[in-house]
């Protein structure tokens, strides 16, 4: 990271870049155990886009940042995981770049799958407490700023996304 940081703490576009960074090696990592060569081509394409959003945010002046080229590499990111349903099964499914599109001022409201409400009674609890400490850890992550902490939080919110998506699937969604 080319950005100096102090007390642990992240400027705003170093702690983007960390973000990025952070998905991108998450992508990279879960690109090896996917279902199928065409989601290890999917997952390594989106750590692609998510490591030149990283690039852009270390090695350009925050003025100068392109965000117009930040945001088509994370537009495109998020088509690509829109157009593998499979993705899902990663935590790298849709609404996954809402983690950093909160850059540009858009909330992050994609990030919680919608509900499935299962049909059972242990799965019904299940998804409730799933999707409670996954709205626990996006708040923590709005909340830090460092990067042992972002870095957590983002792996944790995969996962529990991740956890939703095999509830969806045994339901049926």
């Amino acid at each position: 990271m080319n950005t100096q940081t102090t007390a642990q703490t992240f400027a705003p576009y170093a702690h983007a870049e960390h973000r990025a960074r952070t998905l991108a090696r998450l992508a990279r990592d879960r690109a090896a155990f996917p279902a199928s060569p065409a989601a290890q081509g999917a997952l390594a394409e989106i750590a692609r886009k998510l490591d030149a959003v990283a690039e852009a945010f270390a090695t350009e002046e925050p003025a100068v940042i392109g965000p117009i080229d930040v945001l088509f590499a994370l537009l495109d990111a998020e088509d690509i995981a829109a157009r593998m349903p499979e993705l899902r099964d990663t935590g790298f499914g849709p609404g996954f770049t809402d983690l950093l599109m909160t850059i540009f001022g858009r909330p992050a409201d994609r990030i919680l799958p919608t509900p499935v409400h299962p049909t059972t009674a242990q799965l019904a609890r299940q998804e409730t407490d799933i999707r409670a400490r996954l709205t626990t850890a996006l708040t923590a992550l709005a909340d830090t700023r460092h990067p042992d902490l972002t870095t957590a939080y983002i792996t944790a919110i995969l996962t529990l996304r991740r956890k939703l998506a095999r509830i969806a699937r045994v339901t049926g969604h």
